[in-house]
């Protein structure tokens, strides 16, 4: 076991700020990320073999005396993914940090429909039928989702915000996330208009595109660290093509089945961080009722 690989992830949750967290901490220079944000090394047994653990600390290759870390949100994906955190205590050491993004569900839900279908995974956006038992509702089942992380490294190594917090208070809220990972940083410059990883007006690659590269995790882990940021950006401009569509949304009637599903998760949750989720109109809705 090597304990100082990695020393921190952003485990998720997916469409809950992780793109912008990791974009806004690559602004320290005192953090390294690998090129890809996602590798997902630990979804599947390939990282307990040799060669699969020397292509995981080949990502870390050019840090140089900072402290690493990745992005993975499949890392909190159960049941999809399974046992991630096995095969962390298997590689890595309990004294590694976690970050973990949640958003309101509602909203969280909507956008990973959104994002499903840009990237091709539902056709027909317009009849799309949401399915209580599906991966959307079970990503955003928080509590289930880290337990077993905090059951490994400990509460006190996992930090817990929300993506509405977050993109409030962007500069304090990294700066807190900072100081969770022990950086000490005397001045941190963010660009407060930025938004990441949005959903309406996207750049999609085609099919041949996504398939060949963006999909490509041999290209995002080796290939892409080597194309200077201003050819990647043009070519964005050239293969791929922006999209504009009506978004999916929630009915009622599947906004009070998802809020009753998850009330069970979120009682857990605010015990376990001692948090106030009313800002979420969806949780108030069920504990006003």
């Amino acid at each position: 076991m090597n304990q100082n690989i990695v020393d921190f992830m952003i485990v998720g949750s997916m469409k809950s700020g992780t793109t912008l967290m990791y974009e806004d901490l690559l602004n320290c220079e005192k953090i390294f990320f690998p090129a890809n944000k996602e590798p997902m090394s630990f979804t599947c047994d390939s990282i307990l073999t040799d060669k699969g653990w020397r292509d995981y600390k080949r990502l870390f290759n050019n840090a140089s005396g900072q402290l690493k870390g990745e992005a993975s949100t499949t890392y909190t994906m159960l049941p999809e993914f399974d046992g991630v955190v096995d095969r962390v205590r298997k590689r890595l050491s309990c004294s590694i940090k976690v970050i973990y993004l949640i958003r309101d569900p509602i909203t969280r839900i909507e956008s990973h429909i959104n994002h499903d279908y840009l990237a091709g995974r539902i056709i027909d956006l317009a009849n799309f039928e949401f399915d209580i038992n599906s991966k959307y509702l079970k990503v955003t089942e928080y509590y289930k989702q880290i337990k077993p992380w905090i059951d490994y490294v400990g509460v006190e190594n996992v930090y817990i915000t929300t993506y509405e917090n977050y993109t409030r208070n962007r500069l304090e809220e990294v700066q807190k996330v900072l100081q969770f990972l022990d950086v000490g940083i005397d001045r941190l410059i963010l660009d407060e208009n930025r938004r990441s990883n949005p959903t309406q007006g996207r750049l999609v690659p085609s099919g041949f595109i996504k398939r060949y590269i963006t999909d490509n995790n041999y290209y995002k882990n080796y290939v892409k660290p080597l194309v200077p940021r201003f050819v990647k950006e043009v070519l964005a401009r050239l293969l791929q093509k922006k999209v504009t569509f009506t978004k999916y949304t929630l009915s009622e009637v599947d906004k009070d089945k998802i809020v009753q599903a998850l009330s069970i998760d979120y009682r857990n949750l605010m015990s376990l961080t001692d948090k106030d989720f009313s800002e979420w109109s969806s949780f108030r809705r069920y504990y006003d009722d």
